[in-house]
Formats: structure tokens, sequence, C-alpha cells
């Protein structure tokens, strides 16, 4: 972005009686432009650069939809994932409970059958 303000009195120097002046201030105006990035002609023609801006910002503007775009996706991938990995453990985790109880209840009928015997 150009310092517009300095621009302007910059150039308002321009009309000095003073040579040295001029020339200094015609430098530091170049220089202010040239920093900015842009050509005198877009300092005259402002509507150009102001289109030129406004066509950059909407590129940017739709890539950024985009990468929003796949980041939900992503993000729905992800919640997707988890969900069926906590299903798994939860299956793991009742398997392995299931189990156990399989387990208690042979040792109790063993030892119930073990039981007369003593």
């Amino acid at each position: 972005m150009i310092d517009r303000e300095r621009l302007i009195k910059l150039l308002g120097l321009l009309g000095s009686d003073h040579n040295g002046e001029i020339a200094a201030a015609g430098r530091v105006a170049d220089a202010l432009i040239r920093d900015a990035g842009v050509t005198w002609a877009d300092v005259i023609a402002p509507e150009t650069v102001q289109r030129e801006l406004i066509d950059a910002l909407r590129d940017e503007n739709e890539e950024l939809r985009e990468k929003v775009h796949r980041l939900s996706i992503q993000k729905n991938e992800l919640a997707q994932a988890a969900r069926v990995t906590v299903y798994q453990r939860r299956r793991r985790v009742k398997r392995f409970a299931a189990l156990i109880i399989a387990l208690l209840i042979a040792f109790v009928g063993f030892w119930l059958v073990c039981e007369p015997f003593e």
C-alpha cells in the first residue's frame, strides 16, 4: 500500500524554487512508489490496480474456500475414524468382559464340582 498522504506532500514539493528540493522530492516519491511494488501508471490509473487487487483477493478467497472444504472433509474422515476406533475398543472390552465372566463361571463350576471330592 502506498502512503498517499506522504506522496501528495512529496509531489507538492515538485513546485519548489529550489532544484535540490525538487530532485530530492522526486527521488523519494519514486522510491515510495517502487517500495509499494507499483508503478507510476498504477498510481495515475488506480482503478487498474484496484481491479487487479480485487481479482487477486477473489482468487485467494476461492483458494481459501477450497482449503476449508478439504479441511472439512478431513475433519469428517477423522471423526468417522474416531467413532470406528471407539466402537472397536468397546467391542474388545465387551469380549474381554465376556471372557472373564466365562472364566469365572468355569472356575466356580469347577470349584463346585471338585468341592464334594474333598
